[in-house]
Formats: structure tokens, sequence, C-alpha cells
């Protein structure tokens, strides 16, 4: 899959890419876990499983 599919796909659930900092200073285009909460929470629920 290329990015510019993912991002097609990622964006039908409002998820965008962001330039990500990082704490030496660098920076990155990529996606941020928080902006894909809601989206898994409600498309992918956790259930535990038994064990």
């Amino acid at each position: 899959m290329s990015p510019a599919k993912l991002s097609k796909l990622l964006a039908e659930f409002e998820i965008r890419s962001a330039n990500v900092r990082f704490p030496d200073g660098t920076q990155a285009k990529g996606y941020r876990r928080a902006d894909s909460a809601d989206a898994l929470a409600r498309y992918c629920p956790f259930e535990p499983t038994p064990g």
C-alpha cells in the first residue's frame, strides 16, 4: 500500500497526518495514536479474551 493510499483510507475516518516532533528536535510526517483513538474504539473495540 502506498502512503497516498493509506492517507486516503484514513481520511475517511477523519484521521490526518501531521508533523510529529521528537524529543531530540527532529520531526517527521506521521500519525498520532491519539488522533486514531476514537475511530479505533468505534470500529475495533477491545474485548479482553478470557484466560
